[in-house]
């Protein structure tokens, strides 16, 4: 997700879930959609299944250790 997601948009996304705005979580998955379909439509399935906490790990920050 790191090399597929910007850092802004992560942030964007966390946001969102933090806020419980799924609209909000919808627009920047549809905006993802076209830069890497895959990522987007899994983020989505973990979305519609109320998977929060597995999306919040997956778009938490890189600790800087991991940071390539």
């Amino acid at each position: 997700v790191h090399t597929s997601v910007s850092a802004d948009m992560r942030r964007r996304m966390r946001q969102a879930l933090e806020q419980g705005d799924m609209a909000s979580m919808e627009a920047q998955l549809a905006e993802l959609l076209p830069q890497d379909s895959s990522v987007a439509k899994g983020l989505q399935h973990l979305a519609n299944d109320f998977e929060f906490d597995a999306l919040q790990q997956l778009l938490a920050d890189l600790p800087p250790e991991a940071t390539p």
